[in-house]
């Protein structure tokens, strides 16, 4: 007790150096472990499964919903100009009302930024997916398989960045899609059916 009383700044400060290095371990390690078990429940719902597939055609590997909450925010912030919940909400609804009978190119958007909505603590994860259910219904009911929805979002994306739509003027980011539908046509739409039920588990 006497050597603690005559090295109090030493043992105060070595406290509260472990005290910071837990929190941030927390801080760290708990999220990555939500997310991966988020990510294992996702894989058991045909909605999020199905959902899942359709997301790949752009994200290649991953579901936005289940990214860093700064991540997820800079993303928004970046390509969407959204700064919080309200702008979300108005993203969203723009993207959910398109009148395009071919709409591939919105309504994935729409799944994209719900689940970064999700990821970013702007709206919750389970509101993200019922947001998400009649989204994923109409891109079921409008295509007839994953390449013919694949191609209408190649088509649209094109006409937006008004390049040719013969692929002979695609930039990186274009021709990384493009490519991406090989090892999409070879894996996921294989494992996963286009005709899934969306219901719920």
């Amino acid at each position: 007790m006497t050597w603690i009383l005559d090295h109090w700044p030493w043992v105060l400060a070595t406290a509260t150096l472990l005290l910071t290095l837990s929190m941030l371990w927390r801080r760290r390690v708990q999220p990555r472990r939500e997310r991966k078990t988020r990510a294992q429940a996702d894989a058991a719902d045909p909605l999020r499964r199905w959902c899942s597939v359709a997301m790949k055609l752009v994200t290649r590997d991953c579901d936005y919903g289940h990214l860093l909450r700064g991540e997820a925010r800079r993303m928004l912030h970046r390509w969407w100009h959204v700064h919080g919940t309200r702008e979300l909400h108005e993203a969203l609804a723009e993207l959910g009302d398109s009148p395009n009978p071919d709409n591939a190119w919105e309504l994935l958007r729409f799944i994209l930024v719900a689940r970064l909505g999700a990821a970013a603590e702007m709206i919750d994860d389970d509101d993200s997916w019922s947001m998400i259910t009649p989204i994923a219904a109409r891109l079921q009911e409008t295509y007839v398989d994953w390449e013919a929805m694949a191609q209408a979002y190649v088509t649209a994306r094109r006409q937006w960045q008004e390049i040719a739509l013969d692929g002979s003027e695609d930039d990186d980011t274009m021709r990384w899609i493009t490519d991406n539908l090989q090892s999409l046509r070879a894996g996921a739409w294989t494992e996963v059916s286009w005709g899934l039920e969306l219901e719920r588990e």
